[in-house]
């Protein structure tokens, strides 16, 4: 790993890209210490032991773990990292949510500016390398913008639920109508006439000024339809919130009355001169009288009660006459008829018992000229829903076939769903 290390600072030194080998090396450190990374993430800090010692080192030379500074052997995650686990894992921050646009799009006006520079002086190389870092930083920007209003978004659709007083999400309520009022200014910077201007006065500057619009200008008008729902939501939980305040204040002070004074009894009603007005805002609660069969001291008096109901009268029952045989030439047959899908289903079915060599059944259903106004995805719908209620029962076209479902790639590793492609089936050997 040292030299690994090494490798990586003569690069730097250099001022050359990492290789490939280093950034497998680097991620195979990662995945060799992943426990020890983990247990930072959970628990907010590691302390360092004898059996860790030289793992944490390793980690701290890549500055993936950072000195606590509260204690010289604790150590925790570096920023970096620990802010990607809590975008892949959904974790939510209070108050983590401001994004500094104003830095970043001034870094981008400098990026143009060296662009120009490295054009105008022939130094190619340097020219797309700056290219490169305008491309990254303008896509970072355009992942930092729409991930800072998904997570807003999500904790003002579920009122704040990461708090529990009513204090604590009026403050966040608050605070986050400011962040938004200051993301609608970063927005309209974005939006700025003057670097679009810049971006679009020469020729030579398009390769800048079509990445800008790709990831930054042409997602303005989906960012602002998700600030202005999330400033109107904001707003609205506002509006309530002063609304019921003078009512939770009230309640708010008779629960501490009630905790100073733990025996006090409210009045009997006799005692009162008259009813107040307050006695007349709730309804009461409403009993509903039915009694509770379970309990023990109450079966003799439902016994009584019982015995009191009368009798009704007895409903006769009815006659009913015995059938008729019929004979053999009086019996009716009825011809089930098929659908086009079912006798597709049933014609690849066949047609598989017969095959020794997978027979796709897409390809299969797709040529069948019945089904040409039927799409092929609902035709393999239709035939692994024959198969998955058939299956069990014995069906003889299905018991002597080999089946196999072919399944399309999922992008996300945590994801349950299984979305099949394609289904092969030929006969059992």
């Amino acid at each position: 790993m040292s030299a690994v290390l090494e490798m990586m600072d003569g690069r730097r030194n250099a001022g050359m890209s990492q290789s490939h080998d280093d950034i497998v090396n680097f991620i195979e450190m990662l995945h060799k210490d992943r426990h020890l990374i983990a247990q930072a993430y959970c628990d907010g800090k590691v302390t360092l032991t004898d059996t860790n010692l030289k793992a944490v080192r390793r980690l701290q030379q890549f500055r993936v773990m950072r000195p606590d500074g509260s204690r010289e052997d604790t150590f925790r995650l570096g920023p970096s990292l620990s802010k990607h686990l809590d975008e892949v894992f959904r974790r939510h921050r209070n108050f983590s949510v401001s994004i500094n646009f104003g830095e970043q799009s001034a870094s981008l006006s400098k990026l143009v500016e060296e662009y120009s520079n490295a054009r105008d002086e022939g130094r190619t190389e340097d020219q797309e390398n700056y290219l490169s870092d305008f491309d990254a930083a303008v896509f970072e920007l355009s992942e930092e913008a729409s991930n800072l209003l998904m997570r807003v978004r999500t904790l003002t659709d579920n009122n704040f639920a990461n708090v529990k007083t009513h204090a604590e999400k009026l403050r966040q309520n608050e605070y986050y109508l400011a962040q938004m009022n200051r993301i609608d200014a970063a927005l309209t910077d974005l939006q700025s006439r003057d670097f679009l201007d810049l971006l679009e006065s020469s020729l030579t500057l398009e390769p800048l000024n079509t990445v800008y619009y790709r990831h930054i200008v042409d997602n303005l008008s989906e960012w602002r339809a998700i600030l202005l729902d999330i400033t109107s939501v904001l707003k609205a939980f506002l509006e309530k919130t002063r609304e019921i305040q003078p009512k939770a204040r009230r309640i708010r002070a008779m629960a501490l009355f009630l905790q100073k004074n733990p025996g006090y009894q409210p009045r009997d009603v006799e005692e009162y001169p008259y009813i107040p007005e307050w006695a007349y805002l709730h309804g009461g609660i409403a009993i509903a009288p039915w009694p509770d069969m379970g309990r023990d001291d109450i079966t003799e008096n439902l016994i009584e009660v019982a015995r009191s109901i009368p009798s009704l009268t007895a409903v006769p029952s009815r006659q009913r006459s015995a059938g008729v045989l019929l004979d053999d030439e009086q019996k009716r047959v009825v011809e089930i008829q098929v659908t086009p899908i079912q006798a597709a289903i049933i014609n690849y079915l066949r047609t598989a018992n017969e095959s020794k060599k997978p027979i796709s059944a897409r390809e299969f259903l797709a040529n069948d000229p019945l089904l040409s106004h039927i799409e092929p995805k609902i035709s393999l719908l239709c035939l692994m829903s024959t198969l998955d209620n058939h299956t069990n029962a014995g069906a003889p076209l299905i018991a002597g076939l080999t089946i196999e479902r072919h399944l399309f790639e999922n992008d996300d590793p945590r994801s349950g769903n299984l979305q099949v492609e394609d289904i092969s089936a030929w006969k059992r050997v």
